[in-house]
């Protein structure tokens, strides 16, 4: 099953939820804020534990994105696990600087390889 939200396509694979955000860049504050709402809501409507945030279609991200991806982990508790997949390097850069990888976040190549991560 599909779900499409307006800044997200969300799947499921076996227990793993898939989130593929849809927008290319979240720089603009306004697409930022609106994002964190949705997927909050989502969070809080659909209780995932296990989450694959695939970046594929994210060209570009502000520190506010980063922010969204940790108010999620929040919304999930402590017995969630959010693994991320498909940055491109500069993002990983950015997120390892901030000492968010490997720390708070799991990095893999590709969507495949973060939902097999989970078994």
């Amino acid at each position: 099953m599909i779900q499409e939200l307006e800044h997200f396509r969300v799947s499921r694979q076996g227990d793993v939820t898939v989130i593929t955000p849809t927008v290319f860049d979240f720089i603009d504050q306004t697409t930022n804020f609106e994002s964190k709402k949705e997927l909050i809501r989502f969070a809080q409507d659909a209780t995932p534990n296990q989450v694959v945030m695939d970046l594929q279609n994210v060209q570009r991200f502000s520190t506010e994105f980063i922010g969204t991806l940790l108010s999620l982990k929040r919304q999930m508790g402590s017995s969630g696990k959010i693994k991320l997949c498909s940055l491109q390097p500069v993002q990983l850069d950015i997120l390892r600087v901030l000492n968010l990888v490997p720390t708070v976040f799991e990095v893999y190549a590709n969507a495949d390889q973060a939902v097999q991560s989970f078994v």
